[in-house]
């Protein structure tokens, strides 16, 4: 792709969320259990670089989506810097995506949260937990420029950011 697209944005929070880039970059994939956000992903990625995806399970495992290609492995880590391999302690939102208008920090944020946050109902709030201490930071950058009020706390050895009240009708 020549630019980044707001579905290529929601891919990197998919991946970013609950996906996975080989070390090799020979595959990506987003496990989810929501077949909607399956579907999302995978429609997202055969329209941007035209190569079929397939969905995958196996036994009980968490069903996924993944493309067969180093194309899409490349683009995503070399060309926006999501880390292949084990990510959870050194990812970040990609800064083209970061620093490249407020569409693309939102469809970014759509699929981070859609694949990684949790909703509590009972306390009208949204939190999300990373053991990335500079993706919670960069998720603050992006709420405070959409004018979306944060807190930010450690809990289970994760840095989380908590999404509450009013300011949740602004997601």
């Amino acid at each position: 792709p020549k630019k980044i697209t707001p579905e290529i944005a929601r891919m990197a929070g998919y991946i970013v969320g609950d996906g996975h880039i080989t070390k090799n970059n020979q595959a990506t994939r987003f496990f989810n259990n929501e077949k909607q956000l399956l579907e999302d992903f995978k429609k997202a990625g055969e329209k941007t670089f035209n190569i079929n995806g397939r969905v995958l399970k196996y036994g009980n495992k968490t069903p996924y989506v993944e493309f067969n290609s180093k194309i899409i492995g490349k683009f995503f880590n070399e060309a926006l810097g999501v880390p292949n391999g084990n990510k959870s302690s050194i990812v970040r939102i990609p800064k083209p995506i970061l620093f490249g208008g407020e569409q693309l920090r939102i469809e970014f944020l759509k699929g981070l949260f859609d694949s990684e946050a949790s909703i509590s109902l009972k306390k009208g709030e949204l939190e999300l937990g990373s053991n990335s201490t500079k993706l919670v930071e960069d998720i603050g950058l992006c709420l405070q420029a959409l004018g979306i009020a944060y807190t930010v706390g450690l809990k289970k050895a994760q840095t989380r950011i908590f999404v509450s009240g009013k300011e949740l009708q602004n997601l």
